[in-house]
């Protein structure tokens, strides 16, 4: 599986690290500069070498660099730079391609590729008529590196002899996110939003994303206690973790989701287990003002509110879909086109709403595009769910199936497909579920 020996990799280290030495000392004095390429280096030899290993290390340390990868620029020309997270994108890009010509013979046969390049033709269409050419650009590559990972973990856990390996590895990955959320638990050191002082956001740009990080661990989590394992105590805590981070978030739309999620899995589990959830939601609204006033504001949204501010902005965009519904105004352009209409101080400029903001940036057809590619997913695990009777990937199949409902609602009031930490993580997920069922 690997696409270079170990004498290249050794070979291909020390050369870089002398350009990288060369580049630095005559053409950049940023030590954070050089720091980021020469670890981009042992990135790029280590997926070279082992791809399995190379996957692990960019899930791993995208939602660890959520917020940071935001902030890096790397100015290519005068007036277009890249930040970090778009550089990840375009490494893993080029090596997964790299890796997905030599394994061409295990690509995956199903309808959700199908609809994916669609939705990415329809984007790319979108640049030459964009409002802002760059913007679309990069969404396309951010777009492009969603793929890139469920393709690339789609070929690995095919060949993988031990598919759970990789869905350790999105466990681990939760680590770093984790510890920093604690830390802000304990500290107080959160985001101060919505009227709540310390809201959790981890090493994420905001709350919302990283609830919806942290439900796909939870996910995870319930799956592994699921298994016929010794020693699951430590599971327990750390679900009892996730979930208390989960609350301190004050994300509702996480908090939504959860309830789908803990909804269907009691369905399919037990249904008693519906009582109990209800129990604890009733003990939350009655000892947490916190959490209290945020069940009010959906119910009597006060005019200052989040929730009442979203039925506005939902409103303000759709206007703006209503002027080219057929083609939009280019992909990636949803905080551009509302600046330009409502003026910088208008707002926040994002339409919290994943089904809205493609329809708004590459029309109708980007939106049902968009909307198919995760229909088609959803199909196909439902369908590995009933004809399995392993009872681990039948597991495994219920519990991305309803992760992936999970998530697809709480899109519906927040920028959940705008997170690529997020979705590079749950569409390595699907990767996996779909793949392990289509194994002889």
């Amino acid at each position: 599986m690997n696409l270079i020996s170990k004498k290249i990799a050794g070979f291909l280290l020390l050369a870089g690290l002398l350009t990288i030495l060369i580049i630095h000392l005559f053409f950049i004095q940023s030590i954070i500069l050089s720091l980021a390429f020469i670890t981009s280096l042992i990135l790029i030899i280590i997926f070279l070498y082992s791809p399995k290993w190379g996957l692990f290390i960019f899930l791993f340390i995208r939602p660890a660099l959520d917020q940071l990868s935001e902030e890096i620029k790397v100015q290519l020309f005068s007036n277009y730079s890249l930040n970090g997270a778009n550089t990840i994108g375009i490494v893993l890009i080029i090596l997964s391609f790299l890796f997905l010509v030599k394994n061409r013979k295990l690509f995956p046969k199903t309808i959700v590729f199908f609809f994916w390049i669609i939705y990415i033709t329809v984007a790319s269409i979108s640049i030459f008529y964009s409002i802002d050419k760059f913007a679309s650009l990069h969404e396309v590559i951010r777009i492009i590196s969603i793929l890139s990972i469920f393709l690339t973990t789609f070929v690995i856990a095919k060949q993988e002899k031990n598919y759970l390996n990789l869905l350790w590895a999105v466990m681990v990955s939760a680590i770093f996110p984790v510890s920093i959320a604690l830390y802000q638990l304990i500290t107080g050191s959160g985001m101060s939003s919505s009227g709540i002082d310390s809201r959790l956001f981890g090493t994420f740009t905001n709350p919302n994303s990283f609830a919806a990080f942290v439900l796909i661990i939870i996910a995870l989590t319930i799956f592994f206690i699921l298994q016929k394992t010794k020693n699951k105590g430590w599971l327990f805590a750390f679900l009892f973790l996730l979930n208390s981070i989960l609350l301190a978030t004050f994300s509702r739309g996480a908090w939504l989701a959860m309830i789908i999620f803990a909804f269907f899995l009691s369905l399919w589990k037990s249904p008693k287990y519906i009582f109990a959830i209800i129990g604890i939601l009733l003990v939350l609204f009655f000892t947490s003002n916190d959490f209290q006033n945020k069940v009010e504001d959906v119910y009597n949204p006060p005019i200052t509110g989040s929730v009442y501010w979203r039925f506005k902005q939902w409103d303000k965009m759709l206007g703006l879909y209503k002027k080219q519904p057929l083609a939009g105004y280019g992909a990636g352009t949803e905080t551009i086109i509302h600046e330009k209409e409502f003026g910088f101080y208008a707002g926040n400029p994002y339409t919290h709403n994943d089904l809205l903001r493609p329809a708004l940036e590459t029309g109708i057809f980007g939106a049902i595009s968009f909307l198919l590619v995760f229909l088609s997913a959803t199909l196909v695990i439902l369908k590995d769910f009933y004809k399995n009777k392993n009872s681990t990937k039948k597991t495994l199949a219920f519990i991305i199936l309803v992760l992936l409902i999970a998530e697809f609602a709480f899109g519906m009031t927040s920028n959940i497909f705008r997170g690529t930490a997020i979705q590079w993580t749950l569409w390595s997920l699907i990767a996996v579920a779909i793949a392990v069922n289509q194994k002889k």
